[in-house]
């Protein structure tokens, strides 16, 4: 369409862009105009040439006003637990299961028969900012939901560390999501604020047998040379 327009030499309409869910943003509307009234006024004075232009933009202000007052309601960790129904767990923090696969086979691992997946939510809070060093044997993969950003430390089998920031400022490094492999150590923690939110979905799904927690002795007769880090983030 905006081809066509342009060769019948109407160039002059704004740009759009959609993103998908419920995200709309033009790219000249911060700098033209703030708040919805404003906005509208200025959209309204458009040429009903560019109509379909028009009709975007006006759709742009609403949704960004109905994020901005969505936005200004946050809600506070108590408010979260109670709403998302999450208990304490017994790693740190606070979880409740969300699914457990059970219109599919079981799948069939060396440890025996397991669910196809299971997905949780996952709290750390400033009360309980630690989720102490363990590992499991199926993969898991961690997704940033609310709150502040959570530090993983991952090490791996071979002894080898790695450090991840799961949050919402990608620009500044963090990442919205982890993949983390089964038979990978991982603790995580809180470096500040009130709680960091996030999902977890394991596949084959999540046993308690599966997992191992392992005492700080332990872990720093495995890997010595992360011992000052498995003081502070592994049990005792």
């Amino acid at each position: 369409m905006h081809a066509s327009l342009a060769r019948r030499g109407q160039t002059n309409y704004p740009r759009t862009q959609i993103f998908v869910p419920l995200r709309l943003t033009w790219a000249g509307l911060p700098s033209r105009c703030s708040g919805q009234r404003a906005c509208t006024s200025w959209v309204s004075s458009w040429p009903d040439t560019q109509g379909l232009a028009r009709q975007v933009a006006s759709t742009t202000i609403q949704v960004i006003e109905i994020q901005r007052m969505l936005s200004e309601k946050r809600l506070t960790k108590d408010e979260l637990i109670n709403k998302l129904n999450l208990t304490q767990h017994f790693e740190g923090g606070y979880f409740r299961e969300t699914f457990r696969s059970g219109h599919k086979e079981r799948v069939e691992t060396v440890r025996g028969t397991r669910s196809a997946m299971t997905a949780i939510y996952y709290m750390l809070t400033a009360d309980s900012p630690i989720d102490v060093f363990h590992t499991k044997q199926s993969d898991g993969i961690q997704f940033h939901h609310n709150g502040e950003p959570i530090i993983y430390h991952l090490i791996h089998p071979d002894g080898r560390y790695e450090r991840v920031v799961l949050g919402q400022d990608v620009s500044d490094g963090q990442q919205l999501q982890l993949a983390v492999k089964g038979g990978t150590w991982k603790a995580a923690e809180l470096a500040s604020g009130e709680f960091g939110l996030v999902s977890e979905v394991v596949a084959p799904g999540w046993e308690l047998e599966d997992m191992v927690l392992a005492s700080r002795a332990e872990l720093q007769k495995l890997f010595p040379q992360h011992e000052k880090l498995l003081e502070r983030l592994a049990r005792e």
